[in-house]
């Protein structure tokens, strides 16, 4: 079965999921809660965390520096914070 009629619509799909979820986001997020620490781990993770990638041996999968910052965003800052740290470092480590 040729299933490449079916890849633009789902990325066009998951693209607008994604951007659903990460304006949902913005609106929920607690600004007051946000410090120069936030600032300087967003921009730590989305520029340089997103390039380190480390590859898992015998298996077909990778992490990079940045999903650890992204799970330390998570427990300091929540989960709104986490998501748009995420997105940035998605879209950075995608470049």
């Amino acid at each position: 079965m040729n299933r490449q009629p079916f890849v633009k619509p789902f990325r066009a799909l998951v693209a607008a999921a994604a951007g659903g979820i990460v304006i949902v986001s913005l609106f929920r997020l607690n600004a007051s809660h946000l410090d120069f620490r936030f600032l300087m781990l967003f921009l730590f993770t989305a520029l340089i965390g997103a390039r380190l990638i480390i590859h898992i041996p015998r298996i077909k999968g990778e992490l990079t520096v940045s999903d650890t910052f992204i799970f330390l965003t998570m427990l300091l800052w929540d989960g709104e914070a986490a998501i748009l740290v995420a997105a940035a470092a998605g879209f950075c480590s995608s470049l």
